[in-house]
């Protein structure tokens, strides 16, 4: 990988090469420990989690309050796949990968973590004819 490369292409050279496994690492803002990779294989963040195993409530609570949560799986190579909605209301705390483990995302020290959904600007539509008829 080239140092002058971007971000997304360093991230698609990643899982071109198979190196989308997670690994533990310390967050770089709090030195706690964490489990670090990308999030999927299409469209991946590099995200953070948490080394210890959430359990159903911890989860539940957690994407209420908007916080992401992540299975892990593998036992040479580890991957952290994003849970959604769909996971987490089939079976909160339980992945259904055989091995894999359910971990939170990160949470500093100050409350700062990644959420799911980053907040929207309500005026982005406000130009938008609600009465004028579709455009197709």
């Amino acid at each position: 990988m080239s140092p002058r490369q971007s971000n997304r292409e360093r991230q698609a050279e990643k899982v071109r090469q198979g190196r989308r496994k997670a690994r533990r690492t310390t967050c770089r803002r709090c030195g706690r420990p964490v489990w670090h990779g990308l999030d999927g294989d299409v469209l991946a963040f590099e995200v953070d989690a948490e080394t210890w195993q959430a359990t159903a409530a911890d989860e539940v609570l957690a994407h209420a309050a908007g916080r992401w949560s992540f299975t892990l799986t593998g036992y040479d190579v580890r991957e952290l796949t994003r849970r959604d909605r769909f996971h987490v209301r089939a079976s909160p705390g339980k992945s259904s990968r055989l091995g894999g483990t359910v971990h939170l995302a990160h949470e500093c020290a100050d409350g700062r973590h990644q959420t799911r959904d980053e907040p929207r600007d309500p005026t982005l539509f406000d130009h938008l004819d609600p009465d004028a008829p579709p455009p197709f």
